[in-house]
């Protein structure tokens, strides 16, 4: 297990990115998890994409490679969510 730094995709302004310290025995979905926490944003309006390929929540970072000083971005999903209360 190695603790890494990676950055990520502002959820809120798209030009921005947002630096995260964590293990690389993280799961995406835990990761998303912490991104939730950290800015409001639920975990159901967004997927993480690295090397354009979107991120299955039940595999660690090490997984796809994910290492220190890597940048992932985000997809937006919020059309995609079922219901229109949802998606306002």
């Amino acid at each position: 297990m190695a603790t890494i730094n990676v950055t990520v995709q502002s959820l809120i302004n798209s030009a921005e990115y947002d630096p995260y310290t964590l293990a690389d025995t993280t799961t995406v979905g835990t990761f998303k998890t912490t991104i939730q926490t950290a800015t409001g944003c639920s975990i159901d309006w967004f997927d993480l994409v690295y090397n354009n390929q979107v991120l299955d929540t039940t595999k660690t970072l090490a997984f796809y490679s994910i290492s220190n000083g890597s940048t992932l971005r985000t997809a937006n999903k919020i059309s995609r969510l079922t219901t229109l209360e949802d998606r306002q």
